[in-house]
C-alpha cells in the first residue's frame, strides 16, 4: 500500500483511466470565480468577529467556521475534479497551492502574536501556553493541543491568543489526507475495473462525457461513507457521551485528564470531517435544481438556518453535535441553490461589500483575535463597545494589508515563484515558529526581571497546577485495575500505603500538605486524584462522567485490596450540591435518572449517598477523614489580579471572601456533612476554622503570600497552613498504629 501511494505521489500528471486523452496541462489551480462563494466567507467571518467581540447579539457566531468548512470542501474538491478531467491533478502541485494559500499570512500573524507576548508582560502560564500553541501550529496540530488544554467556550479561552488557529489545523489535516483518498480512489477504479460495475459498458465509459460522471461515483461512495461515520462520532461524543471523560486506547489516560467527549468532538478532525465532506458531496453530486422557484426557496431556507444559528446559538449549545446540521445544511443549500440559478440570496452575498469583506476572511480571520485577546488582557476597558468596534477596524484594515502586500504576491507568484522556493520557504517559516515556540516555553518562568513585584506574588502560584502540588510520585501497582498511582509521603520501598487521598482537584491541592506529613511521620499514601469527580459513590452528575465511576470504583477497590484503613474525602463540595457559584444545574449531583430540580434536591442526594459511602467505610474498620470545603474566594482571579498589579504597578488588590458569605454559600453542603459528625470512625475537618476569622473574612494571602491559586484552589502555602489540623490525625494512634 505505501509503494502504492508513494508511485501515485510521483506520478506528477496522473491521469484518471487509461485510453482517456490527457488534455493539455493548463493552470487548473483556479475555478469559475462564484462571488456568492465570498460573500458566504464575508458572512462567516463577520460571524465569528462580532461573536468574539459580543456585540449586536451574535451568541452563536462561532458557526462561521463550520460554513468555512462546508465551503472550503465544496472548493477544493471543484479544483481538485477540474485538475482530474485535465489529467493534471498530482499531490505535490494540489500541496503547494495550499502552502501559498494557507502559511504566508499565518507565519505572519503567529511571529507578529510571537513578538508582542514577548515584549508585553503576560501571565506565566499563559505565556508558557502560547509557546506550546506555537510549536503544535507549526505541525498543524493545535487543535489536539486545545483538546488537552481549553474548552473552546470556556472563560479562560479569551487568554489564548491563538485558539483560533485549531480550525486551521483541521483543515490542513483535511488537505493532506483527502486528496490521496480522491488518488487511492481512482486508482482502486482503474486497477479493478470498477467502472464496468456499475452497469456502464466500456464503449460509454470512454466517452468522455460519461467518463467524468463515472470516475466520481466510487469517490462519492467513499466520502459519503467516510462522512456518515464522521457524523455519527460526531452525535456520539457530543450529544449521548458529552460529560465522560475521553481516552484513546494505548496512550496513558493521564494524557486526557480534563478532556471531556464534547471537547474531543468539537476538535476533532474525526468529528468534523462531515461538514467537509458536505461540501465534498455537493461539489461531486453536482445537483442542478430545475425550478427556479425551488432555487429560490432553497436558498432562503439556507440564510434563515444561517441566520437562526448566528443569533440563537449560544455557548451552552451542545455543539457541534446535532445542532451544528442547521449551519452547514444552510450553507450547503445556498450553494447548491446558487449553482442551479442565480437567486436573490446569491444576489445579496455577492454584495461588493460582502465579496471584498469574504476576500479578505482569511486574513481578518487570522488577526482579528491574537488583538482581541491582547487589548482585553491588559485594558480591560478594551471590552467595551467602542473600543472593541474600534478593534475591529484596525483588523480589517490588518487584514486588508495582509491579503494585498502578504497572500495575493505568493499566490501569484510574484513572491517565490517557483515551487521549490515556496516549499522551502513554507518548511523555514514553520521552523522559525517552532524553534520560538520552544524559546518561549522555556522563558516563560524565567522573565522575572520584566514583572514588577507587585505582581510577584501571583506568580510564585502559577505554575502550581501539576498533580499534587510536584508532590505526587510513581509507586508500583497493578495499571490496568487501579490507573497510574499517585503516591505520597514516605518513598522508601520498605513503606507499605497507609492511607489514600480521594477526591477531586481540592485533594489534589492539597497533597502536598500530606505529602509532607507522611514524610515527616514515615507514612506512605497514595492519591486518585480526578477533576470534577466526588468522591460519593451512587451519585452521578447530568450526563454521567464515566472516568469518575471509573475513579471511585478504582479508588474503593484499591482500599480493599490493600486493607487501607485511613482514607481522606476531599472535594469542592458545594460544586455539586449549588452547581457552583453560577448555579449550574448540570453539576448538581443526581442519584436518579433524572437531574437535580434545585440545590436542595442536590443536597438530599448528596447526605443519602455521603452517608451510606462512609458508613459502608467505616463498617469494614476504615477511618474516614471528611474535608470540608476550603472557602471560595469568589473575586478572586489570579489572572486579572497579575494584570492589574502590571498594570498599576501596585499591589494587585485583593478582596477575600467574608466569612458569612462562605457560610452561606456552603451552608447545604456542610449540613449534609454535619449530620455524619457523631458516627463512629468519621472524623469531620473544617479548613475554615484556620482560614477564616469569625465575623470577619477569609485570608487569601498571609505575610505576602498567596493562600489560593485561583478562586478555589489552594496554593502549596494555602495548603501547608492547614498543618495545625491534619498533624494530629498523623501522630492519633488511630493513624499511627494500624
Amino acid at each position: 500500500m505505501m509503494r502504492t501511494i508513494k508511485k501515485i505521489i510521483q506520478n506528477q500528471d496522473f491521469p484518471i483511466r487509461q485510453g482517456i486523452r490527457k488534455m493539455p496541462h493548463t493552470s487548473t489551480g483556479t475555478i469559475r470565480y462564484r462571488p456568492y462563494i465570498d460573500g458566504l466567507r464575508g458572512l462567516a467571518v463577520i460571524a465569528v468577529v462580532l461573536y468574539h467581540a459580543r456585540l449586536l447579539g451574535v451568541h452563536g457566531g462561532f458557526v462561521g467556521v463550520d460554513v468555512f468548512f462546508v465551503i472550503s470542501g465544496f472548493l477544493i474538491t471543484s479544483i481538485i475534479l477540474r485538475d482530474l478531467d485535465a489529467g493534471t491533478f498530482s499531490l505535490i502541485g494540489f500541496w503547494e497551492r495550499r502552502v501559498r494559500r494557507i502559511i504566508p499570512a499565518l507565519f505572519i500573524v503567529m511571529a507578529c502574536t510571537s513578538v508582542a507576548a514577548y515584549f508585553l508582560i503576560l501571565y506565566p502560564p499563559d505565556y508558557h501556553h502560547l509557546g506550546n500553541a506555537i510549536i503544535a501550529q507549526s505541525v498543524f496540530a493545535s487543535n489536539i493541543l486545545f483538546l488537552l488544554t481549553d474548552n473552546y467556550f470556556d472563560k479562560l479561552s479569551r487568554y489564548s491568543p491563538l485558539l483560533h488557529t485549531w480550525s486551521l489545523s483541521v483543515e490542513e489535516q483535511f488537505y493532506i489526507l483527502f486528496p490521496i483518498i480522491v488518488l487511492l480512489c481512482m486508482w482502486a477504479v482503474r486497477r479493478s475495473g470498477l467502472l464496468s460495475r456499475f452497469n456502464l459498458s466500456e464503449r460509454h465509459a470512454i466517452r468522455a462525457e460519461v467518463s467524468q460522471w463515472n470516475r466520481r461515483r466510487l469517490l462519492l461512495a467513499v466520502v459519503a461513507t467516510l462522512g456518515a461515520l464522521s457524523f455519527l462520532a460526531n452525535i456520539w461524543l457530543v450529544d449521548i457521551q458529552p460529560g465522560s471523560g475521553f481516552s484513546v486506547p494505548f496512550l496513558p489516560s493521564g494524557i486526557f485528564w480534563q478532556t471531556s467527549y464534547a471537547t474531543a468532538g468539537f476538535y476533532l478532525l474525526l468529528s468534523r470531517a462531515w461538514e467537509l465532506a458536505l461540501g465534498i458531496l455537493i461539489a461531486l453530486w453536482a445537483v442542478k435544481i430545475r425550478s427556479k422557484v425551488l432555487a429560490e426557496i432553497m436558498g432562503l431556507a439556507g440564510a434563515g438556518a444561517l441566520v437562526y444559528s448566528i443569533f440563537l446559538f449560544t455557548d451552552t449549545t451542545s455543539f457541534p453535535g446535532f445542532a451544528a446540521l442547521a449551519p452547514t445544511l444552510g450553507a450547503g443549500a445556498l450553494i447548491v441553490a446558487n449553482e442551479s440559478y442565480s437567486t436573490k440570496t446569491g444576489i445579496i452575498l455577492s454584495n461588493s461589500a460582502l465579496v471584498w469583506t469574504g476576500l479578505i476572511s482569511y486574513s481578518l480571520y487570522l488577526w482579528h483575535w491574537p488583538l482581541f485577546v491582547f487589548a482585553r488582557t491588559l485594558f480591560p476597558a478594551a471590552s467595551a463597545a467602542w473600543p472593541i468596534v474600534g478593534l475591529i477596524g484596525l483588523s480589517v484594515l490588518i487584514a486588508w494589508l495582509s491579503y494585498r502586500f502578504v497572500e495575493t504576491p505568493v499566490r501569484r507568484k510574484i513572491l517565490f515563484a517557483t515551487r521549490t522556493r515556496v516549499f522551502l520557504a513554507g518548511l523555514a517559516a514553520m521552523s522559525i515558529l517552532a524553534l520560538a515556540g520552544f524559546f518561549i516555553q522555556h522563558t516563560a518562568f524565567t522573565r522575572e526581571s520584566g514583572i514588577p513585584p507587585a505582581a510577584k506574588a501571583v506568580v510564585l502560584t502559577a505554575n502550581e497546577e501539576d498533580q499534587g502540588g510536584g508532590a505526587c510520585f510513581k509507586i508500583p501497582g497493578d495499571v490496568s485495575r487501579y490507573g497510574e498511582l499517585c503516591g505520597l509521603g514516605d518513598k522508601s520501598g520498605s513503606a507499605k500505603p497507609a492511607f489514600v487521598v480521594w477526591g477531586d482537584s481540592h485533594s489534589d491541592a492539597l497533597a502536598p500538605l500530606l505529602n509532607a506529613l507522611g514524610q515527616k511521620y514515615g507514612m506512605q499514601g497514595v492519591a486518585f486524584n480526578g477533576g470534577g469527580c466526588i468522591p460519593v459513590l451512587g451519585v452521578r452528575q447530568a450526563p454521567p462522567v464515566a472516568s469518575c465511576e471509573k475513579q471511585n470504583q478504582r479508588a474503593l477497590q484499591y482500599v480493599r485490596d490493600n486493607d487501607i484503613k485511613n482514607i481522606f474525602l476531599v472535594a469542592r463540595w458545594s460544586y455539586y450540591v449549588m452547581g457552583g457559584p453560577d448555579g449550574l444545574r448540570a453539576a448538581m449531583i443526581t442519584d436518579s435518572d433524572r437531574i437535580s430540580r434545585s440545590p436542595e434536591e442536590a443536597a438530599r442526594a448528596f447526605q443519602r449517598n455521603l452517608a451510606a459511602t462512609v458508613r459502608m467505610l467505616g463498617q469494614e474498620g476504615r477511618n474516614v477523614y471528611i474535608i470540608k470545603q476550603v472557602p471560595e474566594q469568589f473575586d478572586f482571579d489570579t489572572r486579572a489580579a497579575f494584570y492589574r498589579a502590571v498594570r498599576t504597578g501596585q499591589d494587585a488588590g485583593l478582596n477575600a471572601v467574608i466569612a458569612k458569605d462562605n457560610e452561606t454559600y456552603q451552608a447545604l453542603a456542610d449540613a449534609a456533612i454535619d449530620t455524619l459528625a457523631s458516627e463512629a470512625r468519621i472524623i469531620i475537618i473544617d479548613p475554615a476554622t484556620v482560614l477564616c476569622e469569625k465575623n470577619g473574612v477569609c485570608a487569601l494571602e498571609k505575610d505576602g503570600m498567596l493562600l489560593y491559586r485561583d478562586e478555589n484552589h489552594l496554593s502549596v502555602e494555602g495548603a501547608m497552613t492547614l498543618q495545625q489540623l491534619f498533624a494530629p490525625v498523623f501522630v492519633n494512634a488511630r493513624l499511627i498504629g494500624e
